[in-house]
This record gives C-alpha cells, structure tokens and sequence, in this order.
C-alpha cells in the first residue's frame, strides 16, 4: 500500500448531543425529501406517455440513482452517527458501503456526461438525431453506466483498508483514489463543461440567424417564423437546467472530495476537521433533493405532471387512467 491515504478515523468520541440530534434530523428529512422529490419525477415517466422520449431516459436513470443513493447509503449513515465514532458492522461492511458510496457518485457524472452528450447531439445534428442516438444504442449507455459503476464498486472494495478497532474509517491509498477521481470526476467534468461550451456557441449563432430571418420577413409580409425559434429557446432552457443541476452537484459533491485530498497530504486530525468531514458529507446526500428540485421547477413537462398530481392526490387512479389514455396528452406537449 502506499504510505499515503484517505483516512477517516475520529479523534471524536462524541459529536454532542446538538449536533447529533440536527445531524440526525438533517439526513432523516433528506432521505424522505430524496424519495418523495425523485419519486414524483418517476412517477411523472410512469403516468404521462409524452416524457417518455429517449432524452428523458437519462434523467430518469439519474432519479433511480439518487434513489438507490437514498435508500442505501442514507440509513447506514444514521446508524454510524448513533454509533459514533464506531460502525456496529464488519470491516467488510464499512467497505462496502465505502466502494457503494464511490461507485454511486461514478453512475451519477456519468449520467451528467449522458445527458450532454445527449443535449449536444439534438443541437449540433438536430436532422439526423433520431440516427445517432436510437433506442438500441441508449439501452447500450444505461447497461454500460451500471456495468461499469458495479466494477468501480468492486475495485474500490478490494482498494480500503480495514477498519481498525470497530472505528469507522475512510482509508484507501492514494494509488486508487487519485486515479479515481482523474478518470471518474476530473474527465467527465472536463467532457461536459466543452460539450455545453460548443452547445451555447452554437445556440448563439442559430438565435442570430434566426432573428435576421425575421427582421426580414417582418420587413416584407409581417410574418414571423416562431415555430424554430420556440424549438431552440426550449432546447436551451433544458440545456440551462442540466447546467444548474450540474452546479448544484458540484456544490454538493465537490467539497467532500476536496476535503480527502486535502487530508491525503496534511495528516491533520482534529475533532473541529472531523465534524467538518461529517457536514460536508451529508451535503453529498442532499443532491439527490436537488436534482428532481430543479428538474421539477424549471421542466414545465414535469412541472405540469407534477402540479396536477399534487392537486388532485385523492384521484391517482383516474389520473393515471387518462394519462395513459391520452386525455392529458395535448396539455403536456404544448
């Protein structure tokens, strides 16, 4: 092993009753939030035939994976705080959830990566989109993103060390993290921050075409072509809402793999460092509430779903029946 590592032992044996009791009251009202958010967002795919589009299919993924994040990841952490500083499980157990932790985050960029390539494809090549990216070849992308999340996961079991003394530990050498974070973190970010660069590049120079081609006709019979120009406007605000979505998950996600590798090199150990440590890692489960937050407020195809879900919750039954029968489906489309 390398002498270097990630290593989350305590130096606390308390974290005070105040600060456990918020703790516990945080990340329990965040599980809750989690389920009940991504869980209308699926339940949204599921009643309104119209999302039901290959452009919503990584969305969808990514709620399932926020929800998978909640239900496993969530109540192991309020057993840890309970028990702190000690986890009443195996040292196999605490890899575990280590590795599902690590390989959770890797499905969820990688769905990010999806969704711009996906953004970037209906922009660049809008004629020939339907040709790039068939229903085939998004199956391939899912199977591919939970195949390769499931080897990170067990690469990063056999990369921790064990626990030592019952104490739960965050220990896993530079060897395996740094390349981790290059390759699961560093690059999709990197992919993703140039195929939204060329996206609004291109957004820009279709918007300016488009308002000389009405300046024109408005100057010869007062017509104005709105069908492209609304086409376009939507496209950009989707590709605005992945972005803050996106933002919102680096808030989330990138203090807590900061804070590793800053203490990868300091070796500092201190109780203050340590509820740090503890903060910042529930802000990492408060992104699976953020994301079906923004996708809810700012995708008025969900957003309507949503809305007439939660007006009528006493009708779920009749809701679903006229969704699937098509009643809705004219108000969903505009």
């Amino acid at each position: 092993m390398d002498n270097q590592t990630v290593e989350v032992s305590s130096p606390c044996h308390s974290l005070g009753q105040s600060f456990l009791v918020c703790g516990l009251i945080f990340i329990a009202g965040t599980l809750l939030l989690s389920v009940t958010f991504n869980g209308l967002i699926l339940l949204s795919f599921y009643l309104d035939a119209t999302l039901r589009t290959l452009s919503c299919a990584f969305i969808i993924n990514l709620a399932v994976t926020d929800v998978i994040s909640s239900i496993i990841l969530i109540p192991m952490e309020i057993i840890y705080l309970v028990h702190f500083p000690w986890i009443p499980f195996s040292g196999t157990v605490n890899n575990v959830w280590n590795a599902v932790f690590l390989s959770l985050l890797a499905a969820s960029i990688l769905n990010f990566t999806a969704v711009s390539l996906d953004r970037y494809i209906r922009i660049r090549y809008p004629l020939h989109y339907m040709y790039y990216l068939t229903q085939e070849r998004v199956m391939q992308l899912l199977i591919f993103i939970w195949s390769y999340a499931l080897v990170i996961g067990v690469l990063m079991f056999f990369a921790f060390d064990e626990p030592v003394n019952g104490v739960y530990s965050f220990q896993i050498s530079a060897l395996f993290f740094i390349p981790f974070l290059l390759i699961n973190v560093l690059l999709p970010f990197c992919i993703i921050i140039v195929l939204y660069i060329r996206i609004f590049r291109i957004m820009r120079r279709h918007m300016r075409c488009i308002n000389v081609q009405v300046s024109a006709r408005i100057r010869a019979c007062h017509f104005v072509p709105v069908r492209r120009q609304n086409s376009l406007l939507q496209n950009l605000s989707s590709s605005k809402t992945v972005c803050l979505v996106l933002f919102g998950f680096s808030l989330t996600w990138f203090p807590f793999l900061i804070y590793q590798l800053f203490y990868m090199y300091s070796k500092q150990s201190e109780c203050l460092l340590d509820k740090f440590d503890t903060v910042i890692c529930w802000l990492t489960y408060f992104s699976a509430v953020s994301n079906p937050v923004i996708y809810a407020a700012r995708e008025k195809r969900f957003k309507k779903v949503i809305l007439r879900l939660l007006d009528n919750p006493g009708r779920f039954n009749c809701f679903a029946n006229c969704c699937r029968n098509g009643s809705f489906r004219t108000s969903t489309s505009k």
